[in-house]
């Protein structure tokens, strides 16, 4: 009985280390440690080097798959973002989540229109099969007292970009979907921005 209470602890340890240890690890090092399905078109060898040329303070870009540019542009122990191409950057935030991390990844391309998508991961870059946080509806952009039905037939739908703050307990969304709205003369009616307070991966609306 005592072995096996041994043995019972000893795995508990283990598993509290290894969730410790995830916990501890850098944007950095999970962006070089992801796989291709999740940073596609970029090797490994690649965020190596745009790794190093960033710690290194050179402005130069690391050639990928089909000759596209890569450059790491903000890195913190929590985030790190990088160019892919003329027009889209990524972004990936470590997120604690008590003994557990989740890892969101921001896509934002910016061309014609910014517009940004976002998708999270267990440690082991696995899909979360319950999102923690979704795009806000097009009602959430409208200001009190604005008729949502008459916006929408106008706007249509309404394009935000997104990004995490240095500590990645904020995510902050800007409506790109402002100079559409000036040129319809209906920008007064939405709300320029939101932001969320992140806290173990859960997302609430900052006061």
């Amino acid at each position: 009985m005592q072995m096996l209470r041994v043995i019972k602890y000893g795995a508990v340890a283990v598993a509290m280390s290894m969730a410790a240890g995830a916990a501890a690890r850098t944007a950095a090092s999970w962006f070089s440690q992801a796989p291709a399905r999740v940073i596609s078109g970029v090797p490994r060898t690649v965020r190596l080097d745009a790794i190093d040329y960033f710690r290194s303070g050179l402005a130069r870009d690391v050639m990928a798959d089909s000759d596209t540019p890569v450059r790491v542009t903000e890195m913190t122990d929590r985030t790190l973002t990088f160019r892919h191409g003329e027009h889209t950057s990524v972004q990936i935030a470590v997120l604690p989540a008590g003994r557990d991390t989740v890892l969101a990844v921001v896509t934002t391309v910016d061309a014609p229109t910014p517009v940004s998508g976002i998708r999270f991961y267990d440690r082991n870059w696995e899909p979360l099969p319950k999102q923690p946080f979704v795009m806000p509806a097009f009602s959430e952009w409208l200001v009190p007292g604005a008729d949502a039905d008459v916006l929408q037939a106008t706007l249509g739908f309404m394009p935000a970009t997104v990004r995490f703050n240095e500590s990645a307990d904020s995510l902050i969304m800007i409506n790109s979907g402002i100079e559409n709205a000036r040129l319809n003369g209906v920008e007064d009616s939405l709300i320029p921005s939101l932001t969320y307070s992140v806290r173990n991966a859960k997302f609430r609306p900052a006061k």
